[in-house]
């Protein structure tokens, strides 16, 4: 199945992986709810690993594609807590400095 409020680029992935295996699916209202698909064995879902529950109750699947999902922290701009600042010395160890970080 596929999710009906994904992102673009999500959404153009899911669009090539139908076409090109040829699959019968349907548009899921959530990712709540396409869960509760895959729970009950009425489908799989394509789904971006940042939404992985770690419940041990799902096999993720991880595979390569060209499409990227830009994700942002949001907090408040002010906010000095301890474990915000260590949250974002994790996120610069990760993936680098952006402009916009208050560290």
């Amino acid at each position: 199945m596929v999710s009906g409020p994904s992102p673009a680029p999500m959404r153009a992935m899911q669009s090539r992986v139908t076409k090109a295996s040829g699959c019968r699916y349907f548009t899921s209202q959530s990712h709540d709810m396409s869960l509760t698909y895959v729970a009950s064995g009425t489908g799989a879902v394509l789904s971006p690993g940042f939404l992985h529950d770690h419940s041990g109750m799902f096999a993720w699947v991880p595979f390569e594609c060209e499409e990227t999902i830009s994700c942002v922290l949001c907090t408040h701009r002010g906010d000095r807590r301890a474990m915000v600042s260590s949250f974002i010395r994790t996120l610069l160890a990760l993936y680098g400095r952006h402009p916009d970080f208050p560290l």
